[in-house]
């Protein structure tokens, strides 16, 4: 599911070695330098790029019941660019957030999941955001999320955090950079010129490229892998609870046929047949059933 949902024309620029979003953070200072990579498509002569932050746990939706907290959840901060990179994104309920605004858009999976309606307030920081529209992402990671204004979320989140005198206005500060490239040939070029720059601020950064379907499989991984170990748990469990209800039942049919095996033997029949009969009735009766719930489920 992971690598159909991506492409493999978008790059996602990455700093360090976590496969999440908010573990990245690209310095300001490189961002230039990373706007004139080659390989990366121009629309109407523009750059195709999308600068984004990302936090995990930053926003609190509304208590869904008297006396509850509401649910933290991840919050990032783009600009339109970022509609315009993600493959059928479209806004189904409301509309976008307006720039400089304390207005949000929230997943569809994320408002039908925790009732998360236009109209609501979600807490981000210290202050409350409106949320304006319902988007839907289908095959991406976005519907678990909150959008908001990207110059909004850093001045709330990002630049009180900032150590030491204020930074330049000119600083862009961003998580990762979702760029569209032309095709294989412009990802090749991306990553050789990205390789070619042996700077120590890039060295220390640890800028990397990976397609947007890479990516998206690198975030699933650790819980396909996860998931994958539960369900052998699961079935080893549920294979010896059925190997003792199968043994349960094998002992109770041949206790409510004592009197039929006890009157075989008594007319002469050798204890081996009686046994194989008992099976093969046994067996009819599985292979039956099998087939019987099979077929169910093969119609449902």
């Amino acid at each position: 599911m992971a690598q159909r949902a991506g492409r493999d024309d978008v790059v996602v620029l990455m700093s360090g070695t976590s496969t999440w979003e908010a573990g990245s953070f690209i310095p300001p200072e490189l961002i230039p330098e990373l706007e004139r990579l080659p390989g990366i498509v121009r629309v109407e002569g523009e750059l195709a790029i999308s600068k984004e932050l990302t936090s995990s746990g930053s926003a609190r939706l509304p208590p869904e019941g008297n006396g509850k907290i509401g649910r933290t959840v991840s919050a990032r901060g783009v600009t339109p660019a970022a509609f315009r990179m993600r493959r059928n994104f479209h806004i189904v309920n409301g509309r976008a957030f307006d720039s400089g605004k304390h207005e949000m858009i929230v997943g569809r999976a994320l408002s039908e999941q925790h009732s998360v309606h236009e109209g609501d307030q979600v807490r981000f920081g210290r202050m409350e955001f409106q949320v304006v529209g319902i988007f839907e992402n289908p095959g991406g990671t976005a519907g678990m999320e909150v959008w908001m204004d990207k110059d909004v979320y850093e001045t709330l989140w990002m630049r009180p955090a900032t150590a030491g005198p204020q930074p330049p206005e000119s600083f862009d500060y961003a998580s990762t950079i979702w760029m569209k490239v032309d095709g294989a040939v412009g990802r090749r070029q991306l990553s050789e010129a990205l390789a070619a720059r042996p700077t120590q601020k890039m060295k220390s950064a640890r800028i990397r490229a990976i397609s947007e379907r890479e990516f998206f499989a690198e975030q699933s991984k650790n819980l396909i892998e996860r998931a994958g170990k539960a369900a052998i748990a699961v079935g080893l469990v549920m294979g010896l609870g059925a190997l003792f209800g199968a043994i349960n039942t094998m002992y109770a049919a041949v206790a409510h046929r004592a009197r039929e095996i006890a009157t075989l033997r008594a007319l002469g029949f050798q204890a081996f047949p009686v046994a194989v009969s008992v099976m093969a009735g046994a067996l009819a009766l599985s292979l039956g059933g099998a087939l019987v719930g099979g077929g169910v489920a093969g119609a449902l």
